[in-house]
């Protein structure tokens, strides 16, 4: 499984499209990102603590808040 957040501490082009996604739809489930992005559950949720850990996501209650940082990679 490849990481999703490189050494120099940008995402990959993979945590973009899930960057994106969540920019869409905050609400979004960890199912719904592996359907979408036809990946395992499993590297999703890793995905997510990834990019989390690194920044660009907060976890809420109902789903996830891109940060400034996220945003600006997006944009």
């Amino acid at each position: 499984m490849s990481s999703c957040v490189q050494p120099d501490g940008k995402p990959t082009q993979r945590a973009i499209e899930m960057l994106k996604l969540i920019n869409q739809k905050p609400t979004i489930s960890d199912q719904e990102l592996s359907t979408i992005l036809q990946r395992p559950l499993f590297q999703i949720r890793a995905s997510l603590r990834e990019l989390e850990s690194a920044g660009f996501i907060k976890k809420q209650d109902d789903g996830f808040d891109l940060t400034k940082k996220a945003k600006d990679v997006i944009s």
